[in-house]
C-alpha cells in the first residue's frame, strides 16, 4: 500500500516549508503602503513569524494539530 504524502505549504513571511496542518492563515494587508485602502488578502504563516506582528493583521486560522490515540 502506497505511503500518504504530507502536503507542504510555503510560509508567506519566511518562505520555507512547512506541513499544511502546521501554519496559520493570517490575513494581511494588500497595498500596505497606502493608508486609505482596507483590502486584504490570506497567506499561510509558520508559527516562528507570527511573532512579526507588524506583516499582518489578525490570524484567520490557527493549525489543525490532532493528538494522536495511544
Amino acid at each position: 500500500m502506497a505511503k500518504r504524502e504530507i502536503s507542504m505549504v510555503v510560509c508567506s513571511n519566511c518562505l520555507d516549508d512547512f506541513p499544511r496542518k502546521e501554519t496559520y492563515t493570517v490575513a494581511r494587508k494588500m497595498h500596505r503602503g497606502v493608508d486609505e485602502n482596507h483590502d486584504e488578502y490570506y497567506a499561510p504563516y509558520c508559527e516562528d513569524c507570527l511573532k512579526d506582528k507588524k506583516s499582518y493583521l489578525r490570524i484567520v486560522k490557527s493549525p489543525e494539530i490532532k493528538e494522536k490515540k495511544k
